[in-house]
Order: C-alpha cells, then structure tokens, then sequence
C-alpha cells in the first residue's frame, strides 16, 4: 500500500494558529499500533474513528470535531483498507 493524500471539501481552520488550514490528509505507508491505540480513547465508533485520524493527521481530535462529514466518510473508506475491509489493494 503506498502512501495516499485525500484532499479535503472544505479545509478545516487550525485553532491558535495564524489562518492555518487542515486542506488534506496524507495517509501513510503503513499503520501503526500506536495509532490505532488512539481509539481506545472513544466512545462511539465516529469517535474512536476522529481519533484515528486525528493521530494520521497529527493534529488535534478538535480539528477533526470541524470536518464536513462527506470529508469524514471519504478518509474512513481509505482508511478501512488498512484494515483489508473494501480494499482493492494487496500486500500479496
């Protein structure tokens, strides 16, 4: 799986920042447990999935709390397929 960049609908606006915008993610190569531990922090599943992002992101769950939710459910489908759910890709 190579690294992915989803450009976000709408760019989300980075809190303490100077006009600093959150307009794409870029998924990395591989996912990492300590991400995916990130999780265990939520509740619900769109929390636990804002938490997983936000760590991919690097930035905090607060600016994910902002995302549009088509921009939401398009990063969750790419990121299922770290999981091997909806993938086309293999690492076969």
């Amino acid at each position: 799986m190579s690294s992915r960049v989803i450009k976000l609908k709408t760019p989300i606006p980075i809190p303490g920042t100077e006009g600093e915008v959150l307009s794409e993610i870029e998924l990395p190569k591989r996912l990492l447990v300590k991400q995916m531990k990130q999780m265990d922090r939520g509740d619900g599943e769109i929390s636990k999935s804002a938490l997983l992002i936000a760590a991919i992101a690097k930035v905090s769950p607060a600016v994910i709390d902002e995302m549009e939710a088509s921009d939401f459910e398009a990063v969750s489908r790419q990121i299922t397929g770290f999981f091997g759910i909806g993938s086309e890709e293999s690492d076969t």
